[in-house]
């Protein structure tokens, strides 16, 4: 009997070949989820922000703080609070009209930086530059840090 000659590599290379391509597709398609998926939520915590603010500025109170969560954490050069109703109980301490004008929002994934202007209205008025980082987690704000200079900021 005469020995048979396999070319196991040559039947092999459409195999080998194909097995390749799969991996780098499915490595360039986890790349692409995982990318994707950080760009959504970072386009979420961005509008959870924007909405915050679009309430503030409206006026209403009850609407911002459905984009707060029930833990929400603010740290702040004056006040510092552990829920949305001590930090609306705080800010209304300060009986002064307001306004926040966003300048900038810069985002990625669960976190947003806030560079806004705080314009007190009355009874006195003042310009402030102001930053915030916020925190984002299933669509709620779970901490937020103010930052401004507080000399800046007028007595009552």
């Amino acid at each position: 009997m005469r020995p048979v000659k396999l070319n196991i590599l040559g039947a092999c290379k459409p195999f080998i070949l194909a097995t390749i391509l799969f991996s780098m597709c499915a490595v360039s398609c986890k790349s692409t989820t995982k990318a994707n998926n950080e760009k959504n939520k970072t386009a979420e915590s961005l509008e959870v922000v924007k909405g915050f603010f679009e309430a503030i500025n409206s006026g209403d109170m009850q609407k911002a703080a459905s984009y707060m969560a029930d833990n929400h954490h603010y740290t702040g050069p004056m006040f510092s609070t552990n829920n949305p109703e001590d930090y609306f109980k705080a800010l209304g301490k300060f009986e002064m009209e307001f306004a926040v004008e966003t300048q900038d929002l810069i985002g990625y994934e669960g976190s947003v930086t806030h560079i806004s202007i705080l314009k007190v209205l009355s009874p006195v008025q003042a310009t402030i530059p102001c930053c915030e980082v916020f925190d984002i987690e299933n669509g709620k704000i779970v901490r937020q840090r103010f930052y401004f200079d507080t000399a800046l900021f007028p007595s009552p």
